[in-house]
């Protein structure tokens, strides 16, 4: 956060950012991996041998390497990272109340603020875990392969979330070979409406009748199997529009995610927090302020097969 430097106060986002998600599934459960920018470059490996290609055979007493022997390690069929600005701006007329709350990353403000980018974080990476990647080298257009393609599997509940299509879910996983220890590690970021299916499932019920259960309100584990956090979204007496929903949504169908361990890779840089006096930013107006956060998040998705999208139909 730039505006604390000026104080001589070092402040790494990502930092924060981890303090927010401590709590939740993403960073909890260990499906999302959040470095930030420098944390990406001195991590960065190779996907072994292969990257680096046949080693070169000496077959006379003083043979000399030729330009032609040299090989240049690039990314072929490595996945690239997309970035997107985000800008949340809310009006403030307290210059210096803000900035001084600004410049406390445990204040109220700081807080509140950190969890509308923690909020944007989950709806770019839900949406990054089901969307296209891009393949090839960073010199080169990259090829967009699709969501399907590159292996995710689509668990289709539009029609109404059953027994029958929950327990697909496991099978799904089990056949692609995941241990139970695996499939136990696994985050399922799902829908108010589909943790109330899930509820409702006789089975689910009569052992609720039967024993105290915290998941009497929300939905701890799927067949005891699976964990799961449920996202806020919409439901038939609260509609949402399809731009405020968490989860990723195309037409009338929203899609809850299941993530395995390491599913995702995620890079936060240049975040900032800070008071703007721009008039164009604050509507003209001459006694206000703009509260400004400004960062870059890219994400992607590791491996199709450590992904699963659960489609339903939006409720409102």
């Amino acid at each position: 956060m730039n505006n604390l430097v000026s104080l001589g106060i070092s402040f790494n986002p990502v930092y924060t950012l981890r303090q927010q998600f401590k709590n939740d599934g993403l960073i909890r459960g260990g499906v999302l991996d959040l470095k930030s920018a420098a944390e990406t470059k001195q991590n960065m490996q190779f996907n072994g041998i292969a990257d680096i290609g046949e080693f070169l055979t000496k077959t006379t007493r003083n043979q000399q390497i030729q330009s032609t022997d040299w090989e240049v390690l690039v990314y072929n069929g490595r996945r690239l990272t997309w970035q997107t600005l985000f800008k949340p701006i809310l009006i403030d007329k307290e210059w210096e109340i803000t900035q001084a709350a600004l410049n406390d990353p445990q204040s109220p403000l700081s807080q509140m603020l950190t969890a509308r980018v923690k909020k944007t974080i989950y709806k770019t990476c839900l949406a990054a875990a089901i969307g296209p990647v891009l393949t090839g080298t960073p010199q080169s257009t990259g090829t967009s392969i699709t969501a399907a393609a590159d292996g995710v599997i689509v668990v289709d509940g539009t029609g109404g979330w059953t027994r029958d299509l929950f327990q697909e879910i496991v099978e799904n996983l089990y056949a692609q070979q995941y241990h139970e220890s695996d499939i136990q590690k696994a985050f399922a970021f799902i829908s108010p409406s589909m943790n109330t299916a899930y509820l409702a499932l006789d089975s689910v019920m009569n052992r609720l009748y039967n024993t105290f259960n915290e998941s009497a309100i929300m939905t701890r584990k799927l067949l005891d199997a699976i964990n799961v956090e449920v996202v806020p979204g919409g439901s038939a007496e609260v509609n949402w529009t399809a731009g405020t929903e968490v989860l990723p949504v195309s037409g009338t169908t929203r899609s809850g995610v299941l993530l395995m361990q390491d599913a995702l890779a995620a890079v936060v840089e240049d975040m900032e927090l800070f008071v703007s006096d721009n008039p164009v930013i604050n509507g003209n107006y001459v006694d206000s302020r703009a509260l400004v956060a400004r960062f870059r998040v890219g994400c992607m998705r590791k491996l199709g097969q450590r992904v699963m999208q659960l489609d339903e139909t939006l409720p409102y």
